[in-house]
């Protein structure tokens, strides 16, 4: 890899990572603790702070909101910290739906992509926390849902 080091002037929260890659790769996505690092081929970088909980009453509406707002927005999906490790799902495909089933009802959360019908979906059973980020804009650029296991679900969104 490179050198890391932190920005100066008015992005004092900025982080740069000096990578060598060819030039067509795409992003690159790195996490530790509550950030998300973006890197991508020309060495800019965006931080962004995963800090916002949604409360777990509002997590049907939340979904069904966030569902009816990004549907076919480019996502992937990574896991980390599961038994066999990390692993990325899925990586560039639209969003199709995020269906929430309350305690009771079933206790999971269905991430579903595709562009006409689902193409892959991934369950969370029992999940514990969703968390959301955004970048400096004001967009959600990304969610992570922990579930009782301790395993989390990393979905990062294409900005337009």
């Amino acid at each position: 890899m490179g050198r890391v080091g932190t920005g100066a002037g008015p992005y004092k929260n900025l982080v740069f990572l000096r990578i060598k890659q060819p030039s067509h790769a795409q992003l690159l996505f790195t996490t530790f603790s509550n950030t998300i690092i973006m890197v991508n081929k020309m060495e800019m970088t965006n931080k962004i702070e995963i800090n916002k909980s949604v409360p777990r009453e509002r997590w049907g509406e939340f979904f069904d909101q966030f569902t009816d707002g990004n549907r076919g927005r480019r996502i992937s999906i990574e896991i980390i910290g599961s038994e066999v490790g990390d692993a990325e799902l899925i990586k560039n495909a639209p969003l199709h739906a995020i269906i929430y089933d309350r305690p009771g009802k079933g206790d999971d959360l269905v991430i579903e992509v595709g562009k006409d019908e689902v193409s892959y979906a991934h369950t969370i059973d029992s999940p514990t926390e969703v968390l959301t980020g955004q970048n400096s804009l004001g967009v959600m650029v990304a969610l992570r849902i922990s579930d009782a296991a301790g395993t989390q679900t990393l979905i990062e969104l294409q900005v337009s």
